[in-house]
């Protein structure tokens, strides 16, 4: 189950254990599982919640151990989850799927993975920055009911 997964690969993170062939099989299931071939589309990973996708990813990164392509294979999970029906989003959309701190974490482990997809990084910008409400921080706050990025 992705929890299952997710919280294993936490536990080894927060304990600062990298276990190579484990997180190597980890990454070249997740990459395999939601390969347009092996899934009636490519986003049919959307079993993973956004929290369960943002620790996965995060443990790679806090161990510093490559992806191998597998936020690259989430990126249609998450685009999925946070659309209005059209493949477009809005800060709202996304605050209804995903927290801010799963954002957060989601761009740093592309920063660490070296790995950005191309159609999941403005969704990020969004979800940490705004778009339509012009970045104004006191109306995200309010969207995401948090103190904001900054304290």
């Amino acid at each position: 189950k992705p929890q299952d997964l997710s919280n294993t690969c936490w536990a080894f993170a927060t304990l600062g254990l990298l276990h190579n062939s484990f997180f190597n099989s980890v990454s070249s299931q997740v990459v395999l599982r939601l390969s347009p071939s092996k899934a009636a589309t490519p986003a049919a990973g959307v079993r993973f919640k956004a929290q369960e996708i943002a620790n996965l990813v995060w443990s790679f990164a806090t161990l510093n151990c490559k992806a191998n392509g597998m936020i690259e294979s989430f990126a249609p999970c998450i685009l999925q989850m946070c659309s209005i029906g059209n493949g477009s989003y809005t800060e709202e959309s996304i605050a209804r799927c995903i927290k801010r701190q799963e954002v957060a974490n989601l761009a740093w482990s592309c920063a660490v993975s070296e790995e950005y997809p191309k159609e999941l990084m403005p969704l990020l910008y969004t979800a940490l920055f705004g778009k339509g409400c012009q970045g104004d921080p006191d109306f995200l706050k309010k969207l995401y009911g948090d103190n904001g990025i900054q304290k």
